[in-house]
């Protein structure tokens, strides 16, 4: 059952210090297409059961017709383009077409393993669980680069009162420590790796899925979060975040001209507190 409006949750994006300036290695873009994949079975559950629905039957019918048990293993996975998947090609690609994820590989990879999961564990499918696949992180500085070590000779009571001590080895340490930051950024910036931006909330996310799938405007999503959160969010600021989501992630945002207004989408394909929320703005 798909949660109310005012449920929209609150939790800060996760960023790690730096990134890989390759999108595809990024932590950072893994974590947001994590986030993604959760205000999707949060506030947009409905495009998770229409692929239940449209595409679901077909994947377990190919399985039953095959005897390439490939077709539910979770080694080497090399997408659509796999001929094992010729069976659910068109009515996969239809309902990709239809929420606007099309062209977005990585997240149509995603939605296979989910269907795959989803044959294997009924639990995750009734959960509506996206699997997110493997993601390695790299580590550009070896565990000896990145070791850190302080050395002190200690306390000697009989010569040195305790809080001149305490501020000697404080002091020191605090230099050492200084000198090990500075070490290792040089390191990790030296190998390819830039500053993440930090981000403080991943509501962003949000208002790209009911852009991107739902197919909501921009000011309907303004409405509708200022609802939830009674904080007034213009436009602008909801087209940047937008945006800022979707870079972060390396998907393709919907223009204007593709998304439109919500009486040129079938709403009747909406869940219910967002069909409302149409009819009361």
């Amino acid at each position: 059952m798909s949660k109310t409006p005012g449920s929209l949750p609150f939790r800060p994006l996760y960023t790690p210090e730096y990134v890989s300036e390759q999108k595809e290695e990024s932590e950072l873009t893994e974590a947001a297409r994590q986030r993604f994949r959760e205000a999707i079975r949060e506030i947009y559950p409905h495009c998770l059961r229409s692929l239940q629905k449209e595409v679901f039957p077909a994947f377990v019918e190919l399985v039953n017709r095959s005897s390439d048990p490939r077709l539910l293993t979770s080694g080497v996975f090399t997408g659509l383009r796999d001929r094992r998947f010729d069976g659910i090609r068109e009515s996969f690609l239809s309902w990709a077409q239809t929420f606007h994820v099309a062209s977005e590989n990585w997240f149509l990879d995603d939605l296979l393993r989910t269907l795959r999961n989803w044959h294997l564990y009924p639990t995750l499918r009734d959960a509506l669980v996206i699997d997110s696949g493997s993601f390695g992180s790299f580590i550009p500085i070896s565990d000896a680069e990145q070791r850190f070590e302080f050395l002190d000779s200690g306390w000697q009571p009989t010569i040195e009162r305790w809080d001149r001590f305490s501020i000697r080895l404080t002091t020191a340490f605090r230099a050492e420590l200084k000198q090990y930051e500075q070490r290792v950024r040089s390191m990790v910036e030296s190998r390819g790796f830039e500053k993440a931006v930090r981000r403080r909330s991943d509501a962003q996310f949000s208002w790209l899925v009911l852009w991107q799938l739902a197919g909501w405007p921009q000011g309907k999503i303004a409405d509708w979060h200022n609802r939830q959160t009674g904080k007034v969010f213009d436009e602008t600021r909801i087209r940047l975040g937008v945006e800022d989501a979707a870079r972060l992630m390396g998907l393709r945002a919907c223009d204007q001209d593709t998304v439109g207004h919500p009486e040129n989408r079938n709403l009747r394909n909406l869940p219910s507190f967002l069909f409302r929320i149409h009819h009361q703005s």
